[in-house]
């Protein structure tokens, strides 16, 4: 069994979250605690830990600041059976993000099964990715709102910025002035996909909406 943490990446100033989650349960889970730390507090703050499968007063945050967390809980409702794999055991939340990349550390302690004996688990953590956004503002002639990337996959098609990707963005796209872009910015409006930004890319993504 492995106690993991693996948080999703966002934006900086967006929060984010890390699942705790124990690989399997051998012999169902009777107690457990955890503490996580974040490696490097310029990039996050932790906000907090919720509870996963063992909830309610079961569940118990020991010690928290900005840089860790220490939580646990007793399974008195046998909410985790013999077997049980994937066990989420808390969720923990980050904010006041900031581009950049900390590792998180993890250790266990009374981890132990419905049999009364410790649960053999080794750790495993992935980093907390904070991403720069490629747009500080909107682009010039279009708004002050700056695009998005509504499907993640890197391309901003959300134009003006408004949550949607309509025919419109397509037009700003085809109005905006792009000269200054970094190339960067470029990347992330190249629609089709031949290294530049021109009227072509404004075309492509007019086709794709």
């Amino acid at each position: 069994p492995v106690v993991s943490v693996e948080p999703q990446s966002v934006f900086e100033g967006e929060p984010a979250s890390a699942n705790v989650t124990l690989s399997e349960a051998p012999s169902g889970l009777q107690t457990f605690e955890v503490t996580v730390t974040l490696d490097n507090a310029s990039v996050a703050t932790i906000d907090g830990v919720s509870a996963g499968v063992v909830g309610g007063n079961a569940f118990e945050v020991v010690e928290q600041t900005d840089e860790t967390v220490t939580f646990r809980a007793a399974d008195f409702a046998d909410s985790v059976q013999p077997g049980d794999e994937s066990v989420v055991l808390g969720e923990i939340t980050f904010t006041n993000t900031t581009g950049g990349e900390s590792g998180l550390s993890v250790s266990t302690e009374d981890l132990v099964g419905d049999n009364g004996s410790t649960v053999p688990a080794g750790v495993r953590s992935s980093p907390l990715v904070i991403e720069t956004h490629p747009f500080d503002t909107g682009l010039p002639g279009v708004g002050d709102a700056r695009p998005t990337d509504p499907d993640d996959d890197g391309l901003y098609e959300d134009i003006d910025g408004d949550g949607e990707v309509t025919f419109s963005d397509a037009t700003d796209l085809a109005f905006a002035e792009t000269d200054g872009l970094t190339d960067r910015q470029v990347g992330a409006l190249d629609f089709d996909g031949d290294g530049d930004l021109d009227f072509d890319d404004a075309v492509e993504l007019a086709f794709s909406v």
